[in-house]
């Protein structure tokens, strides 16, 4: 398909029977996907796959299945942070040339009401961590996990009563990632980084992080059915979220399936349920769910430099650090990291760029 060139009529068609053929020989392991094309400003093509919930036969749509899409929602931290700091008049060189820490305390003195008195510990190493290390992974931090979602005892409902403030508790957990190498020489992949980054926004925009994202970027594009404040933890088919939009109940949940083969071969589908942790988070490094259809908006908006239905949403400042190459991971490797963003040059893609980020949600059991 990709030596054949076709007119703009026929390429959603041409893709739709590609898809097709494609999907059909993963259906036995996969339970349900959506794939969605955007071309020159507009998206052409959503193509649902299998269910959202295999059990209760509810099937992927374009515009009610709600997917929790994990880190991918730290492109849409770093669009948040760096439009909100060059629309507030803040000088752009200070991302890459100040310290964060200096940054943190000049902000929490002007938002009092948001400041938990944060500071990264140098763990003995002189160099000062910038805004833009966070945004590219280079600060230096230790690539751990362990503990960063990790809240004091297991009752849902005591999570409940301060839903948006998840990127503080983090910090103030214990559980923030250290300093192993110093900045600028390394990418270490960082969620502590991003949440991190979600704390500043709530100091810059004086707002808890779901609302600011909600309000920068969210609600400008019409992304009606995106948000990072879900609550998960009654039942996270008929969802109850607590949002700064319409609530959003009448949406599917894409269900985290585990999907094997039984002994006669035919395919099972079971939902896994996620740990308790994963259920009811507002966090900036990996919370935000959307459907197929809003995130059709957002990829027309990132590619069009920030611009959607003839308004600048995202700001150009955002828009260059995101999409232009910021940090090469390993020297020749041609794999670099942007803000919020990877992008590579791909031999197997005739040679193109592309920028991407994927995401994971863990499974586990209560």
């Amino acid at each position: 398909m990709d030596r054949l060139k076709f007119t703009d009529d026929q390429l959603p068609g041409a893709l739709e029977s590609f898809l097709k053929e494609f999907l059909e020989t993963k259906a036995d392991l996969t339970t349900g996907a959506i794939i969605t094309v955007v071309h020159k400003g507009k998206a052409v093509l959503h193509y649902p796959f299998g269910y959202a919930n295999a059990e209760k036969r509810i099937p992927v749509t374009a515009d009610r299945t709600l997917f929790r899409i994990a880190s991918v929602t730290k492109s849409f931290t770093a669009a948040t942070f760096l439009t909100n700091w060059e629309n507030k008049g803040f000088p752009p060189a200070d991302i890459k040339t100040r310290d964060v820490n200096d940054i943190i305390a000049e902000l929490e003195e002007a938002s009092p009401e948001f400041s938990i008195q944060f500071r990264v510990d140098s763990n003995g190493f002189s160099e000062p961590i910038t805004v833009w290390n966070l945004l590219t992974h280079t600060a230096g931090f230790e690539d751990a996990f362990l503990g960063m979602d990790s809240y004091p005892g297991d009752d849902l409902s005591e999570w409940k009563l301060d839903p948006r403030l998840y990127n503080r508790t983090h910090l103030l957990n214990g559980n923030f990632p250290k300093r192993v190498y110093p900045p600028n020489t390394a990418f270490s992949y960082s969620n502590g980084g991003f949440i991190l980054l979600g704390y500043l926004i709530e100091l810059l925009c004086r707002q808890p992080y779901p609302d600011a994202l909600w309000d920068t970027v969210l609600k400008p594009l019409g992304m009606k059915s995106s948000s990072a404040a879900i609550n998960y933890a009654k039942d996270p088919v008929a969802i109850r979220a607590e949002l700064p939009q319409d609530n959003m109940e009448h949406l599917d949940y894409a269900e985290p399936h585990v999907a094997k083969k039984s002994e006669t071969g035919a395919p099972i589908h079971k939902i896994m349920p996620l740990q308790k942790q994963m259920r009811c988070l507002s966090m900036s490094d990996g919370s935000l769910a959307l459907t197929a259809t809003d995130m059709s908006k957002y990829m027309i908006c990132i590619l069009n430099g920030g611009r959607f239905e003839g308004k600048q949403v995202l700001s150009p400042f955002a828009i260059e650090l995101m999409t232009t190459k910021q940090f090469e991971k390993f020297e020749g490797s041609g794999l670099w990291s942007n803000a919020g963003l990877m992008e590579q040059i791909a031999p197997h893609y005739n040679g193109l760029n592309y920028l991407e980020h994927g995401g994971f949600i863990s499974r586990g059991i209560d």
